[in-house]
């Protein structure tokens, strides 16, 4: 199984996940065992967990998950303001474990709405709906606006707007960027 959806602010992976070999970039994390729990390092600290908040830049590994584990690993844009909220959730802490019945509601959240996302009507309104519940679970606050910057604001909306991709002319104008 594996399901990947894509948002101006984050993506989610839903997958199996093997371990993986230590690395960091620079995204946040939102990661959670659908199954049960897994065994990770996080910024050199062996953690035992069911899900985890991460910082970007922190170094990470996992390394032994449950058997047949499914992940929801969100990766969270560092330049939008989800991402703010996440550091205001963490503090000066690389990470947050979450706690269990955390995840357990986040667990519930997704059982019930993942079915409603099969069907292309209203996808996007249940898509938000259900990531707004799983963040508010988390303490982390979405915002109307995803994107800080006024001029990507703008180039997302010309974009989705036309149904044609605009020239890159048309685009720079528009936000007063030069090509």
């Amino acid at each position: 199984m594996e399901e990947i959806f894509v948002a101006y602010d984050h993506m989610l992976f839903i997958k199996e996940f093997e371990e993986t070999e230590l690395h960091q970039h620079m995204v946040k994390h939102l990661t959670i065992d659908l199954g049960g729990e897994m065994t990770c390092e996080l910024n050199g600290e062996r953690v035992v967990a069911e899900g985890y908040i991460l910082q970007s830049y922190i170094s990470h590994q996992r390394k032994k998950c449950s058997e047949k584990s499914i992940k929801m690993v969100f990766l969270i844009d560092e330049s939008s303001s989800l991402a703010k909220s996440v550091d205001e959730v963490l503090g000066k802490s690389p990470y947050k474990v979450l706690k269990v019945d955390e995840v357990e509601r986040i667990r519930k959240v997704w059982q019930e709405k993942h079915e409603l996302l099969q069907g292309k009507e209203n996808f996007k309104k249940q898509y938000d709906k259900m990531i707004d519940e799983i963040f508010s679970i988390c303490g982390i606050k979405r915002k109307k606006h995803n994107v800080m910057d006024e001029r990507i604001r703008k180039i997302l909306t010309l974009i989705n707007n036309e149904e044609v991709l605009p020239e890159m002319d048309t685009i720079c104008e528009a936000v007063y960027l030069s090509k």
